[in-house]
């Protein structure tokens, strides 16, 4: 009984204090680099900040809520980040252009540019959703002064676009709805724009919105409402022509209509002209609703002053059924009085009504026929289906010769070479067959069409040979009736002679393919690669010069660049002032630029931009303001230091006028790394596209990396000072602090003002030390870290890694002392930065024989020790070994020798040199490229002569000229001039 009782007691808990571990932090590159420098030089580390290093630690050991009611400071300091650092978008539309003076000289490669270029996004089509998404910009095409293009968007799919550079719109949405309809190989033809898509065109034909009748002159059948009778504008039937359903209807056949409408019932008499007389029999009437006689604002069968009658099926050109407008509902169809389909046979094409539609969920987002080909002015209105009799007839790879357009495309013969004629002013035509090369219903697939000298050249397969070369005069094989040849004689062309479609050359006897590709014009004659199984894929030549005569044509190989059974593959083949260049390896410098004039000894390596055997790979050459614009990688420090390490380059555009000394990045200053969609560029012919004096690309952000690290590029806003490193210590502990160089002889640390006294320095001067340690408390360290340098040696290039080690030393707990002292032993914070060093050109050297030499005036002079050149980065470059040879790949410099009155030649003229200028005999001026041994060997006799010469004296001139051979800087050239005493003997 009683009240309830307690007993209170407290007990004591004491919560020790434990160490918890330093955080240190490195700016956030991304893995990008935060400092580049040329060897030799200093630059500042930065990029840190000591309030980041707090939050750090506030979220790694703090609860949500502790991390969230923490105020921070105010301070913002603005820095700079690699573009890398960004929230990059994806695959979107970019271009490059010039920024100039135009006051003054702009000749881009006689002065220096005088502002640059500038790359920039030109327009984010595909924005939503929080990851990056793209809309890979496809097939570019310049019309009507904007560029066309292909792009996919969330809410329509790919369709067609354009820009002018500042407003970009999507032209046309072909099939709607969210699939798109892919708009594929855009091709001017007279003055429409030309590709394939699976589109819709129900709006093409049917009655404009605005006058539709009261069933939005599309009415449902009253026994069943997914079958719908759909209203014409035009009365006049075209049979064979494919008419849309709208979206989510498909066009009803003949056979599925004789299942569908099955009645017997006639309905009333309304007294037609061609009515059936077994109306009049009273058990055949019905009340059931008519199609459309007199229904949803219809006058019997007229509306808008037009009398329409008979809806079709889709095979009603075979058939001849239809469903008259004046019969019930369900009413069997009626049929045309003369049977057996159209082909020369006269049905009713007056009096169309429409076609029947019925309702089909699956096909709403379907081409009704399928992807076929597409003509556009340019406008939503003008862009409609150009051939109205195909199904599924894909057409690929659209080619304009001979006054029509070319294609491979589908048929009942498998995938064959096409031809399509505009006849009417808003761009129809008729698609008919040239040749059905491979025969039967298998496919010779034609593809890569290039229109050439006034042949139309591609590569197909007819099944003997594998894929081959072909030439057609583009003139049909034969009379292609079923495509209704007959009802347009008008545009039929003959064959002329021994021409038509043949097969060129089966450059790979056998069932193996030589796959020709990469077709470009050069002077009537053209130009692409293939392979044969002696020489394997090298560069070849065709051309036709009398369609008449067999004879003349002619394909051969012009030259065999990777020599042997090895293949160069050339590539990205464009036209610059009447010379063809190319992307080729030779299985010694890589693969890097070539050109040629269509001969053997008109071909030659333009310059070898990334030395070594690995190549720049040069890809999508494009003509621009009389230069070739392409893409390939920069010349790399890391190929001369450490294979392994990957340097921060990538894809850069590029420049040249054909002049090895011409060819060259276009940023000299800001380095534009292009991360490219490359298939996307692939696909749509392997060029950039250009509009007025631009260049225009799909491209992302992700790569794009500005030179000089955090003191170039996009800003960001962080709070607290910027600083090489930044440390924080929740404890507040003296610390202990090791920066070391990785590797050593990169490089040393330094600071500009020495250090406050409250910091003790354990190891290093402080000048330029691979090493240093440091102590003292993390505001103490902060300070220090924000003064910090890095000096690179004159002899070292490429990556540099920096490492931040910090220590505590916690006040450890003895027995029976617990005030102050921490639990727990020392612990650990790393972090890590990088630097990249870049490697400097160095100049070449040349030595001459001391003159004045002596010279008879009569006969040739032999000179012994006359010059040698050399280059101290060659000497130390290590380019690997020839695969094909297994020997060193050495590098190679230019050597010039300009001789006054006379003429010399060289001491060796044999295939190691290859001869820009002259042929080193009998020369006065000869441009030679070759490796430092085979120069030293050409260069160490030579012979002169000056014949009918004046007494007197000449001068012999040697340049050597290094091509920027390794590292920044450009290329860089050396010079010795010999004084020769002409004398009689």
């Amino acid at each position: 009984l009683g009240a309830p009782l307690s007993h209170p007691k407290a007990v004591k808990i004491r919560v020790r204090k434990a160490n918890d571990a330093p955080v240190v932090t490195a700016p956030e590159l991304g893995g990008g680099y935060a400092l580049y420098l040329d060897q030799g030089s200093r630059g500042k580390l930065e990029g840190a900040s000591h309030e980041e290093a707090g939050r750090f630690y506030r979220q790694t050991q703090w609860t949500p809520e502790e991390a969230s009611a923490y105020v921070y400071d105010d301070d913002v300091i603005e820095y700079h980040y690699p573009a890398t650092l960004e929230p990059h978008l994806g695959y979107e539309l970019w271009s490059s252009r010039p920024t100039r003076d135009y006051d003054v000289d702009t000749n881009f490669y006689d002065s220096e540019p005088i502002i640059g270029w500038e790359t920039s996004p030109v327009y984010d089509i595909k924005k939503r959703g929080d990851s990056p998404q793209s809309s890979h910009p496809r097939y570019f095409v310049n019309f009507q002064d904007r560029l066309f293009f292909t792009a996919t968007d969330d809410d329509h799919g790919a369709e067609l676009w354009s820009t002018d550079g500042s407003i970009t719109n999507m032209n046309a949405d072909i099939m709607p709805g969210r699939r798109g309809s892919d708009p594929r190989y855009l091709t001017l033809y007279d003055d429409l724009l030309y590709f394939a898509a699976a589109g819709h065109s129900a709006d093409e034909w049917r009655v404009d919105p605005k006058y539709r009748d009261e069933c939005d002159s599309m009415r449902r059948a009253s026994f069943d409402p997914d079958i719908a009778f759909v209203v014409s504008l035009s009365n006049e039937w075209q049979p064979g022509a494919t008419y849309d359903c709208p979206q989510g209807f498909r066009w009803m056949d003949s056979e599925e209509a004789l299942r569908t409408f099955t009645g017997r019932n006639y309905g009333p008499s309304q007294g037609g002209r061609d009515e059936n007389p077994l109306k009049s029999r009273a058990d055949m009437a019905t009340d059931e609703e008519r199609v459309y006689y007199s229904q949803c604002g219809w006058h019997a069968w007229e509306y808008l002053g037009i009398q329409r009658e008979h809806f079709r099926f889709s095979d009603s050109h075979v058939t001849g059924l239809y469903k008259a407008a004046s019969s019930p509902d369900s009413r069997r169809p009626d049929v045309d009085l003369v049977k057996g389909g159209w082909q020369g046979v006269e049905l009713k094409t007056s009096r169309f009504a429409g076609i029947v539609c019925v309702a089909d969920p699956e096909s709403y987002d379907v081409a009704p026929t399928g992807r076929e080909l597409w003509a556009s002015d340019g406008s939503p209105q003008g862009t409609y289906r150009a051939v109205n009799s195909a199904s599924h007839s894909d057409p690929q790879y659209l080619c304009a010769h001979d006054g029509a357009l070319f294609f491979g495309a589908m048929s009942e013969h498998g995938r064959e070479l096409h031809r399509f004629s505009k006849e009417t002013a808003e761009g129809r035509g008729v698609m008919r067959m040239v040749a059905d090369i491979r025969r039967g219903p298998d496919s010779s697939d034609p593809k890569y069409l290039q229109s050439c000298g006034g042949v139309l050249w591609f590569v197909a397969n007819d099944g003997l040979r594998g894929e081959e070369l072909y030439a057609s005069d583009g003139g049909l094989g034969y009379l292609n009736r079923d495509a209704g040849d007959a009802a347009n004689d008008n545009v039929l062309y003959e064959q002329r002679g021994e021409a038509g479609t043949r097969l060129a050359k089966d450059i790979r006897p056998g069932k193996q393919s030589s796959s020709p590709d990469h077709f470009v014009c050069l002077n009537n004659v053209l130009l692409f690669a293939a392979t044969d199984d002696v020489n394997g894929r090298e560069l070849w030549r065709a051309a036709w010069s009398d369609m008449t005569d067999s004879s003349t044509l002619i394909v051969q190989r012009v030259a065999d660049i990777h020599q042997g059974s090895g293949s160069s593959s050339p590539e990205y083949l464009a036209v610059l002032k009447n010379v063809v260049y190319f992307a080729a390896d030779d299985g010694r410098v890589g693969r890097e630029l070539w050109k040629t004039d269509g001969t053997k000894a008109g071909t030659r390596l333009v310059a070898d931009s990334r030395l070594g055997s690995l190549g720049s790979s040069p890809r999508y050459l494009t003509l621009l303001d009389n230069k070739l614009f392409y893409v390939a990688r920069t010349q790399d420090p890391a190929d001369q230091v450490d294979r392994t390490i990957e340097a921060p380059v990538a894809s850069r555009l590029w420049a040249t006028d054909g002049s090895r000394a011409n060819t060259r990045p276009v940023f000299d200053e800001t380095g534009n790394y292009m991360d490219l969609d490359r298939m996307s560029l692939d696909a749509g012919g392997g060029t950039l596209a250009t509009l007025g004096n631009a260049l225009y690309y799909p491209a992302r952000r992700g790569a794009t990396r500005l030179d000089g690290g955090l003191t170039k590029g996009h800003s960001s806003a962080r709070k607290g000072k910027p600083q090489a490193f930044a440390v924080h210590d929740a404890d507040d502990d003296v610390l202990t602090l090791v920066l070391d160089v990785i590797p050593r002889e990169a490089g040393g640390l330094s600071l500009d003002v020495a250090p406050p006294p409250s910091i003790e320095v354990l190891e290093g001067d402080l000048t330029q030390d691979p090493s240093q340690t440091f102590r003292g408390t993390s505001a103490q360290l902060n300070l220090l870290l924000a003064d910090l340098w890095f000096a690179a040696a004159p002899k070292y290039s490429g990556a540099v890694e920096i490492k931040a080690s910090v220590r505590d030393d916690p006040l450890l707990c003895v027995a029976n002392v617990t005030d102050g002292c921490e639990r727990g032993e020392n612990a650990t914070g790393v972090a890590t930065m990088r630097v990249f060093v870049r490697r400097h050109n160095q100049a070449p050297t040349v030595s001459v024989i001391k003159g004045p030499i002596g010279a008879s005036s009569d006969g040739w002079n032999r000179f012994e020790g006359f010059a040698s050149v050399g280059d101290p980065d060659a000497d130390a470059a290590d380019l690997g070994v020839d695969a094909s040879t297994g020997l060193r790949i050495e590098p190679r410099l230019v050597v010039t020798v300009t001789v006054e009155k006379g003429v010399v030649s060289l001491g060796a003229t044999d295939a190691r040199l290859s001869f820009i200028e002259g042929t080193g005999v009998d020369d006065r001026r000869v441009v030679v490229d070759a490796s430092v041994e085979a120069l030293n060997e050409a260069l160490g006799v030579v012979t002169y002569a000056c014949e009918n010469c004046e007494l007197g004296s000449d001068e012999i001139t040697v340049e050597v000229d290094d091509g920027g051979f390794s590292g920044i800087g450009g290329p860089l050239t050396a010079s010795g001039t010999v004084e020769v005493s002409i004398v009689r003997r």
